[in-house]
């Protein structure tokens, strides 16, 4: 993949939000869940004034095993499209690097989250949970990507919005095509103002076509 560019964070000391609860074990906990401070306004730039080609997006892998980061960076090389990738190996420093009021938090938010779900410190359904009761976080698109085929996860997985439930042995063309998915998404989300401009031209259509009956 031409122009891919990776990114690692160590483990970060621990910070003070932190999902108190274990979800695996109990759904009721989610509500004890920290909701993260209001993220102060950020600007995403989609694509170039000239209507070229997207702005390389970005993909935050959460992923504690060498093996599975080297695996997931292999099929990566292999899609279609090009992505900067950060790497971190623990749901905390997830957190943190969304966080603005850690010292750790990134200058923009990333396009994606690639999530593992059995991770030190801090699991990765605590980390969805955290992200979906945030005001300015809640629709980030994240693909969980993991080990575990229990149902009870992927049930859980699905209550917090995730955008696709994949296990590590997924194939390439699998993995490309969800992470394809998921980042139009994002577009979609930060692109209000398309949004808008389609449901006026929609009612624009429906109020055309009953002028013409």
């Amino acid at each position: 993949m031409h122009g891919a560019r990776w990114r690692h964070h160590p483990p970060l000391p621990h910070h003070r939000h932190h999902a108190g609860g274990h979800v695996l074990h109990h759904a009721a906990r989610l509500g004890r869940v920290s909701a993260p401070s209001r993220m102060r306004q950020r600007r995403v730039f989609l694509s170039n004034p000239s209507g070229g080609h997207p702005m390389m997006k970005t993909i935050l892998l959460a992923e504690d095993s060498g093996f599975s980061i080297r695996d997931f960076k292999r099929k990566l090389e292999q899609c279609s499209f090009e992505a900067n990738l950060i790497v971190v190996r623990d749901g905390q420093a997830v957190i943190d690097l969304l966080d603005p009021d850690s010292s750790a938090a990134l200058d923009s938010l990333p396009d994606l989250i690639v999530l593992d779900l059995k991770m030190p410190r801090l699991e990765g359904l605590d980390v969805l949970a955290w992200i979906r009761q945030s005001d300015t976080l809640h629709d980030l698109p994240v693909i969980v990507l993991t080990t575990s085929d229990a149902f009870f996860d992927m049930d859980m997985a699905g209550a917090l919005d995730v955008g696709e439930y994949l296990t590590k042995d997924a194939p390439a063309a699998t993995l490309c095509a969800a992470l394809t998915r998921n980042l139009n998404r994002s577009r979609k989300r930060l692109d209000p103002f398309h949004d808008v401009l389609r449901e006026f031209n929609s009612e624009a259509d429906v109020l055309r076509d009953a002028a013409i009956r």
